[in-house]
């Protein structure tokens, strides 16, 4: 019985394993665009049936392009990497954080305002903002510019919502970068 018990723990954690690869982006650990579409489905489901509200930060690496340019792509990698693990150790258990595209995230947060959403995000900004990354032998910091959106009627949709967050993140960027910008 103990042999059977172990093939089937084992089997288990493979099923895990090959699930995850599925739904996480390899580099950064976030979850991928996928998760990102399956998550805004259920979310948005989730809100129409309940009113249960939820917010979207749409987060991008201020001149990451600059970082790959200057210091090469593996420095690029640790920086995605970097940033990626302090949002995931800052966010709750209930957050879903994506990478939705190159060196641009995505963040739900259910249950949370707009406002609230904010203040995670600039605790985020601030502590990013601070770490110091190394490469050729200097000391270089990375920021990052967002835009929040929250859910807010029962006719949103998906499409809507990436739409604000993205006018939002726009802003942020036109306006001097390193800020997050409400919708």
């Amino acid at each position: 019985i103990g042999l059977f018990l172990v093939l089937i723990k084992n089997r288990f954690e493979l099923k895990k394993e090959w699930q995850d690869s599925i739904i996480v982006d390899e580099l950064t650990g976030a979850f991928n665009r996928k998760y990102f579409n399956q998550t805004m489905k259920q979310l948005i489901s989730d809100f129409r049936r309940t009113g249960r509200t939820f917010s979207l930060a749409l987060l991008d690496l201020d001149h990451f392009k600059q970082v790959n340019d200057t210091y090469g792509h593996l420095i690029g990698d640790e920086v995605l990497q970097a940033f990626s693990e302090l949002v995931r150790q800052t966010i709750r258990t209930e957050d879903t954080f994506c990478c939705y595209g190159g060196e641009e995230f995505a963040l739900f947060m259910p249950n949370t305002s707009a406002e609230s959403a904010l203040l995670v995000i600039e605790r985020i900004q601030a502590s990013f903002a601070k770490k110091p990354f190394r490469a050729k032998r200097e000391s270089f910091h990375v920021s990052f510019s967002g835009g929040i959106t929250e859910v807010s009627d029962k006719q949103e949709n998906s499409d809507r919502l990436i739409e604000e967050g993205d006018q939002a993140l726009y802003s942020s960027k036109y306006n001097g970068r390193n800020q997050t910008t409400l919708y």
